[in-house]
């Protein structure tokens, strides 16, 4: 915000320069005697003593050197990183593990859940291929045998002298043999029977859910494993330049982290960026395409015109509005020192014609008492008809005079 204060700082030290001048020139004018004289004395204007130039300067602003693409990269969980690079700061390739979480717990789960698997699969053959076979072979066999005991005992009771064979083949006596003993046997073997075709039926419905819900356990622990291993991993997404953030000490690999905590830092220095805000910029309205950033000292550099931006906050709402600026590495290696700091460079208006840069203080002086308006705009408009002004920058004003610039060269 330095260069909006600064901004209207020169705007008010400007109307009080216009207004000590005008109150001059308002007593000067009063002590000449005719109208002419007056016009004589007011200043002459010449549009050959203003240079030509392709930009205007638009002040310096505040801004941020970044990398092309920064991320941070955090633990999803409390625990122990195990990391896998030699050196605090590496170079990386997309995909490169460069840690990981809890790796022995990790294996300890693989291990545990391995067993799991096996057990179920050989208790599975178990049931299929032993089991089961025999329970149907006895379920069989009880009905065959209800079946021929009540076959039996029909015979029994229909041939009273055959009660001494019958003994030997029952295990119960069958000497008081009714039509209430057979009854009940009907009642009994009808149950045994009913018994045998709902098992036929339902059984393996009942074996085939029990065996999905076993499955669904084991899935629902190989998913969550494989979740714990992919949280557990910490690869890169782009190529670039990788910092750990743990409190290194060369040669340790495990360290504890808490959850959320930032473990690395991956920079894509590709490009280096300057960015800008734009919010309430005086020049806001120009084409930002045709805007460059220039820095000076040590790191002479120009940044071209990148994007357009809104940055977020932490909540992820919309936040500040930013022109982002960009140079490429090459040739430039010193920006790399300044990324992440906060200073100043001038901003640029590549204008779309040439033009006479005009200082403002000049005009200022020369519209004293030849229009009343302070806006730049209407105060060229007024004085020029014809002229046009193609930007307003910090201290100066990009105009065509009348007739282009080919007039004043004439």
């Amino acid at each position: 915000m330095k260069q909006w204060k600064n901004s209207k700082r020169n705007q008010c030290l400007l109307i009080l320069l216009l207004f000590v001048l005008g109150a001059g020139c308002a007593e000067e004018e009063q002590n000449l005697d005719s109208p002419e004289e007056r016009e004589t004395a007011r200043p002459e204007w010449d549009w050959d003593n203003f240079a030509v130039s392709e930009n205007l300067s638009m002040g310096d602003v505040p801004l941020e050197v970044r990398p092309r693409r920064s991320v941070n990269l955090r633990s999803e969980k409390s625990g122990t990183l195990t990391v896998e690079v030699d050196e605090r700061v590496s170079e990386v390739s997309a995909g490169d593990v460069f840690a990981r979480m809890d790796v022995e717990a990790l294996d300890e789960q693989t291990e545990r859940l391995a067993i799991r698997e096996k057990r179920f699969r050989l208790e599975r053959e178990k049931e299929e291929n032993l089991e089961q076979p025999e329970r149907e072979r006895a379920a069989l066999e009880a009905l065959e045998e209800a079946r021929r005991d009540f076959a039996l005992l029909e015979i029994m009771l229909a041939n009273p002298g055959l009660e001494e064979i019958a003994s030997s083949l029952f295990d119960r006596d069958v000497s008081n043999l009714t039509e209430q003993a057979l009854a009940n046997a009907r009642r009994e073997l009808t149950l045994i029977e009913r018994e045998f075709e709902w098992a036929q039926e339902n059984e393996p419905v009942l074996r085939e859910g029990s065996i999905r819900l076993q499955e669904m356990d084991m899935d629902r622990s190989r998913r969550q494993l494989e979740e714990s291993i992919d949280q557990s991993i910490f690869d890169v997404p782009f190529d670039g330049e990788l910092r750990l953030e743990v409190e290194w000490i060369e040669g340790q690999r495990d360290y504890s982290v808490s959850s959320r905590e930032v473990v690395a830092i991956l920079n894509d220095y590709t490009d280096i960026h300057a960015v800008i805000s734009v919010d309430r910029a005086p020049w806001v309205d120009l084409d930002p395409s045709r805007l460059e950033l220039r820095l000076t000292g040590r790191t002479p550099s120009t940044f071209t015109y990148y994007e357009d931006r809104y940055e977020r906050d932490d909540r992820g709402q919309r936040g500040d509005r930013l022109y982002v600026f960009r140079v490429p590495l090459v040739d430039h290696e010193g920006l790399k020192r300044l990324v992440g700091a906060q200073m100043e460079g001038q901003l640029v208006y590549q204008l779309p014609e040439k033009a006479l840069l005009v200082p403002k203080f000049d005009l200022a002086l020369y519209s004293l008492n030849r229009t009343q308006t302070t806006d730049w705009n209407m105060m060229v408009s007024q004085l020029w008809p014809e002229a046009e002004l193609l930007a307003v920058g910090e201290n100066e004003l990009a105009i065509v005079p009348p007739g282009g610039l080919e007039q004043t060269d004439d």
